[in-house]
C-alpha cells in the first residue's frame, strides 16, 4: 500500500503571462455575453441607430463614420469608415495582437472616461491601415462590458456600447 501524496505544484510553479489570462477571461466573457445577447436589439452608436443580430450584418453595427486618423507626426493616414469588429470579434475569441499593450490594464489617468478603480479598464489595439507600429486607435473595454473607441491614443472617446447592453 503506498502513502504517496498526489503531487501538487508549487506557488512558484509555471505560470500564465497575465496577458494571457486577461484574453483568455475575456473570450469568456465574450462568449458568455453572446449567449445571453442573441436577440436582435437597437443599439445606439455615434451618429446612428443600427439593429444588431446574430447574422454577418452585425458586423456594419461596430462602425465608425467619419473618423480622420492621424499618426504620431500629425499626418493623416485614414479617412473614412472605421470598422471595429474584426478587433472586437479577436478579443472575444481569446486572441493576442501582436503588440505589447494589448490586453493591458488602462489607467483612465486623463479621467475621460468614467472614474474606476485601477485594473476596471482593458486596453485593446485596433490596427491602423498603413502603420507598421501599433497605431494611435484602440478600444477600451469596462470589466461591466462597456466598450469605447478612441481614434486618437487617448484624447477623445466614443462609447460604442453600454454596460449590460
Amino acid at each position: 500500500m503506498s502513502t504517496e501524496q498526489p503531487s501538487r505544484q508549487s506557488a512558484g510553479g509555471p505560470k500564465l503571462p497575465t496577458w494571457l489570462v486577461v484574453i483568455l477571461l475575456l473570450g469568456i466573457l465574450g462568449v458568455s455575453w453572446w449567449q445571453n445577447n442573441s436577440q436582435p436589439k437597437q443599439i445606439e452608436l455615434p451618429g446612428k441607430v443600427q439593429t444588431e443580430s446574430s447574422s454577418k450584418e452585425a458586423d456594419s453595427s461596430f462602425q465608425v463614420e467619419h473618423q480622420s486618423i492621424r499618426d504620431l507626426n500629425g499626418r493623416v493616414v485614414y479617412q473614412g469608415t472605421i470598422d471595429l469588429t474584426p478587433t472586437l470579434d479577436r478579443i472575444a475569441r481569446g486572441e493576442a495582437n501582436r503588440h505589447h499593450n494589448d490586453g493591458t490594464v488602462f489607467q483612465n489617468r486623463e479621467l475621460n472616461l468614467p472614474r474606476k478603480p485601477n485594473g476596471y479598464y482593458k486596453e485593446y489595439v485596433h490596427p491602423t491601415p498603413g502603420e507598421k507600429g501599433s497605431g494611435p486607435q484602440r478600444i477600451i473595454i469596462g470589466q461591466a462590458g462597456e466598450v469605447w473607441y478612441t481614434p486618437d491614443h487617448y484624447r477623445t472617446f466614443k462609447q460604442i456600447k453600454s454596460a449590460g447592453e
